[in-house]
């Protein structure tokens, strides 16, 4: 279990050292894409230690979820998806090298990113969340709740580098948008209506859900549907 932590700590330590204090002296050193290519190592050679490490650790029962858990989790994954297809086919301006162009592509807020300015990251955490609720196994609850705070906690990472790169163009945007879930609505940033991400995100989301429960046992080894641990 501590090798699992351990992992964990270096996966999460060192993408936000490559995403803020560590990556404007090696950009300057290694170039953009030089960058890029240290980034994607890292992530992936870190990535491969928390499989590894999770799949060593021993399973430790911390709590039997209820059966209601269930119903929240594939209803939570239900948005999580529709949010992650939503920020892949609406220009998204958190991608690297996406900002102004995918701004000025949607000078207003458009489907998923009229709910949440980073729709991806809350998809990814949203993910993580209900796994750690729904599981009562030591290693699966602390590896969903760790890239569930990598990706909310790197949100906000992305926010200040956005500032930085982009300036006015993206402190417009965000006024405009807000980081949780619903909170431009419920401020009247954005109006009600704009609780609706379009049917493409929505059929896309739901499409994706429904193949991830279908392909659940060949991709995890359990059945979304089954009491247990999800992520074995």
């Amino acid at each position: 279990m501590s090798m699992l932590v351990l992992a964990l700590v270096a996966f999460i330590g060192t993408h936000f050292l490559l995403s803020h204090p560590w990556r404007k002296p090696l950009v300057a050193r290694l170039g953009e894409n030089g960058f890029l290519v240290v980034y994607s190592l890292v992530a992936a050679l870190t990535l491969g230690w928390v499989i590894l490490a999770y799949r060593a650790a021993p399973v430790v029962i911390w709590w039997v979820p209820p059966l209601f858990a269930y119903t929240l989790t594939h209803i939570g994954m239900i948005v999580a998806a529709i949010l992650l297809v939503g920020s892949l086919v609406t220009p998204n301006p958190s991608l690297p090298k996406m900002g102004r162009a995918a701004l000025q592509r949607m000078p207003t807020p458009q489907g998923v990113f009229a709910l949440t300015r980073h729709p991806m990251m809350w998809g990814i955490g949203l993910w993580g969340l209900v796994h750690a609720f729904v599981n009562g196994d030591a290693p699966t609850v602390v590896l969903a709740a760790g890239m569930a705070f990598l990706a909310i906690a790197g949100a906000r990472g992305v926010d200040l580098k956005k500032r930085q790169q982009l300036g006015a163009a993206w402190q417009r945007f965000e006024q405009q948008t807000a980081f949780w879930p619903l909170a431009a609505q419920l401020r009247g940033r954005l109006p009600l209506s704009s609780l609706w991400p379009g049917w493409l995100p929505v059929m896309g989301g739901v499409a994706l859900y429904v193949v991830l429960v279908y392909f659940h046992v060949a991709l995890f080894g359990v059945a979304a549907v089954a009491p247990g641990t999800a992520l074995n």
